[in-house]
């Protein structure tokens, strides 16, 4: 039986990579399914952990979080940290889940539509915006965005541009620079594009590869060591990042996920999503 003091930090699961090598092999889904249902299946109703589904890039601000929630709540919570467009089929397919929280308006809205989620809880909740980073050994400079293409990197590392949503602003961000040639920095650079699962797969493959370079959340730039900021994309130039949060249809605890999601908006939560370089939005956090 799960106890309710529990260390949250035993309580963490990751979805598993599937584009990267260096990522979890694909039989590690069968073993995240199967944590998932043995833990659906453990103690009463109080003992019963709140099943979190939540973009990659929250992991450190959305497990101190939770880590206050047990301790006011008395109720474990399980956090399912990965791309979002992963955790929604996740759900999609039937996986326990209580709250989604996702890195954009999409996938929250693909659930949404086939009712799979609370037309009520549905909220905005923060912002993001993008960098370019290098290897720590890197010299690179850059001065503008139109600079990528000459940088002569062997790896653009992102997440997944048709699926992920860190990789999805990333394309559109590149689409929209022009060169010199006329054409637009997404062309110039989409055959180096190595497609991550989410945004930390991403950045574990810029710490790996000296030549590689990523476009990540300047959120998961800040936690990260071994890299190298080389450009900081403005909010006027990038398309709005927004991370979504609601109830799941089929939860089997809905109040206790009606108050997981009223303290994350809270002023508590805020300060913490702050204090890792997410922006609350009016409303939402």
């Amino acid at each position: 039986m799960l106890s309710s003091v529990e260390p949250i930090g035993a309580m963490i699961l990751r979805t598993p990579g599937l584009c990267l090598p260096a990522m979890r092999s694909a039989p590690a889904v069968a073993v995240l399914t199967g944590c998932l249902l043995l833990l659906g299946g453990c103690g009463g109703q109080g003992d019963d952990p709140l099943y979190v589904f939540a973009a990659a890039s929250l992991e450190e601000a959305l497990t101190e979080i939770a880590a206050e929630f047990e301790l006011r709540e008395g109720r474990p919570v399980a956090l399912n940290f990965g791309g979002s467009n992963a955790l929604a089929q996740q759900i999609r397919n039937g996986a326990p889940a209580d709250v989604f929280v996702s890195a954009d308006v999409y996938w929250a809205e693909d659930l949404a539509r086939d009712h799979l989620l609370v037309a009520s809880s549905y909220s905005e909740v923060l912002a993001n915006r993008l960098v370019v980073v290098g290897h720590e050994s890197s010299t690179w400079e850059m001065s503008d965005l139109g600079d990528l293409p000459a940088l002569g990197f062997s790896h653009l590392s992102l997440g997944d541009p048709e699926a992920v949503p860190a990789g999805r602003y990333a394309k559109i961000l590149l689409e929209g620079v022009r060169l010199a040639n006329g054409s637009d920095a997404w062309s110039a650079v989409r055959a180096s594009v190595v497609p991550a699962p989410d945004v930390r797969a991403a950045l574990a493959l810029v710490r790996e590869e000296p030549r590689a370079i990523g476009i990540v959340y300047a959120t998961d730039y800040a936690t990260t060591e071994g890299v190298r900021l080389l450009f900081e994309v403005s909010d006027s130039m990038a398309p709005p990042i927004r991370y979504v949060a609601a109830a799941v249809a089929a939860s089997t605890h809905p109040v206790a996920a009606a108050r997981f999601l009223a303290y994350g908006r809270s002023e508590a939560a805020a300060a913490v999503y702050r204090r890792y370089g997410f922006v609350p939005l009016e409303g939402g956090g």
